[in-house]
């Protein structure tokens, strides 16, 4: 995610239950780690977990989605 700098902003979650459910909450995106979700005016538009985050695939969601 480092390619990326400051495209993305990143919410470590684990620690923190309750502030991964209401992401899931918000977003319609069951929490699982590792995980990137792209977010548009509060709506997730792209999502990956485990062996799918790969970074070149986050930043053509991300630039695609802009």
């Amino acid at each position: 995610m480092e390619k990326l700098g400051d495209q993305v902003n990143i919410l470590e979650v684990q620690s923190a239950r309750e502030v991964s459910r209401e992401l899931a909450n918000l977003t319609g995106v069951r929490h699982e780690t590792p995980q990137v979700i792209i977010l548009r005016d509060g709506k997730a538009v792209w999502n990956a977990s485990h062996f799918d985050v790969k970074a070149d695939d986050v930043l053509k969601a991300v630039q695609s989605n802009s």
